[in-house]
């Protein structure tokens, strides 16, 4: 007795096991991604527009699982072509798919979307210190200004005129809020910006400096990795200008900076924070210099995590005398001599 194999039969058997527990695995990965977000629902973190999009993905799902359809540009219902039946189990060609294993993908994309949602800030609160910037201020909000109209929330910004001797305040047209204070201390003015609007739990804060620009992406991206379930952000800074520095100020800086994700870089002119976390480690202390790197020595001393991003640099001024003391332009200074 001979036994003939036909190959192409077996692949094609295969493709169609594979194929159906993909489907049904989806399909069941996608209901506890949605099983998930309605639990949230439940606990009254989510509006009930999504309770009841979610029940009609769910009657969807139901009426497509267990139907294989095809789909290419041959296939037709009536004469204007698309969408057209096959059979359960039928066989996986090049433009074909399951409907089951859609239907879960659906479902899948729409619990992580929901999710994603729900750790997403309902607001933002951009604070801008400053102490005599009438020359830099107007790029600097005018920056900020552009960036959040790409943002999907509000966007408050708050500039905070520390001992101005200037007319720094006549430059403040973009800002929402000008908070005046006189304490000539950096940590201080970030504080009161913060202290203005205490908002609620689902705010992110974040800070940038009068002398530096921000990328029109740059709160988008913010928001973004809030919505991942960022708490901590910090970024890193590019100098504007090298030329009145010399190329070997700029090779000994580049020699030890890094844009990596890895980056360990902070500065107060590209952080956020969700506002929660702020307040619990007890905001900004009033300190002349530092006061960056001292919050974020406090995030992760409460085992709050860090993310540090190196793809959405702060454009910062490469002038030599800055306005705090052991600051950002105490190093350039420092490179340069």
């Amino acid at each position: 007795m001979q036994l003939y194999l036909d190959l192409d039969y077996l692949r094609s058997a295969a493709k169609r096991v594979l194929h159906l527990f993909a489907g049904i695995f989806q399909v069941r990965l996608g209901l506890i991604g949605l099983a998930f977000v309605l639990l949230l629902a439940v606990a009254g973190y989510l509006p009930q527009l999504f309770l009841r999009l979610a029940e009609k993905i769910v009657c969807f799902v139901l009426r497509l699982v267990g139907t294989t359809h095809r789909w290419s540009s041959s296939s037709s219902i009536g004469p204007h072509g698309g969408l057209s039946s096959g059979y359960p189990m039928g066989r996986v060609g090049k433009h074909r798919f399951d409907r089951a294993r859609f239907a879960g993908m659906i479902v899948l994309a729409h619990g992580y979307s929901l999710a994603m949602m729900n750790t997403a800030p309902r607001e933002m609160l951009v604070v801008v210190p400053a102490h005599n910037e009438e020359r830099l201020l107007p790029g600097c909000l005018a920056s900020i200004d552009r960036a959040r109209r790409a943002v999907p929330v509000p966007v408050t910004v708050t500039v905070v005129l520390d001992a101005c001797t200037d007319d720094s305040a006549a430059y403040t047209g973009l800002a929402d809020n000008v908070v005046v204070i006189h304490s000539a201390n950096v940590g201080a003015a970030r504080a009161a910006g913060f202290a203005r609007a205490r908002t609620d739990s689902e705010s992110w804060f974040v800070c940038t400096d009068a002398d530096s620009i921000v990328t029109d992406s740059w709160l988008l991206q913010q928001w973004q990795h809030a919505a991942r379930g960022a708490r901590v952000l910090c970024g890193t800074v590019a100098v504007d200008d090298w030329a009145h520095l010399g190329a070997a100020a700029r090779e000994r800086h580049e020699s030890g900076y890094s844009h990596r994700a890895d980056h360990g870089h902070i500065h107060g002119a590209n952080i956020g924070f969700r506002s929660e976390d702020y307040w619990a480690v007890g905001g900004f202390a009033a300190l002349e210099t530092g006061e960056d790197v001292d919050l974020v020595r406090r995030f992760v001393a409460h085992d709050i995590p860090v993310t540090w991003a190196g793809n959405n640099p702060v454009t910062t001024s490469s002038r030599l005398i800055g306005r705090a003391r052991g600051g950002f332009a105490d190093h350039l200074r420092e490179l340069a001599s």
